[in-house]
């Protein structure tokens, strides 16, 4: 399993719990969470039924025998105008 390091602002309440349900099971509270959010995730499958644009990847699409690597796939998408890119992942950790 690939993992990402990020940032989460939680609930004190949520993260006591989930700091205890941690300790009771005898994991980490990065797998209480991982699998809390997996299972809450799946609970939404209808939500993409409803919509067949909204796709999830379950998967990586990048073959692990893939020859690129990660530098040679930077800067790979095109638009057809400008963009902001900053700003835009400014706007996005704002909640905007």
């Amino acid at each position: 399993m690939v993992t990402v390091k990020t940032t989460v602002n939680l609930n004190k309440d949520i993260m006591k719990n989930i700091k205890l349900i941690a300790l009771n099971k005898e994991t980490t509270q990065t797998k209480v969470i991982n699998d809390l959010l997996e299972k809450a995730i799946e609970n939404e499958d209808n939500i993409f039924k409803k919509n067949p644009k909204i796709k999830v990847m379950k998967k990586s699409r990048f073959k692990k025998d893939s020859k690129k690597s990660f530098e040679e796939l930077i800067g790979s998408i095109e638009t057809k105008k400008e963009i902001n890119a900053v700003g835009l992942i400014n706007n996005l950790r704002k909640g905007e």
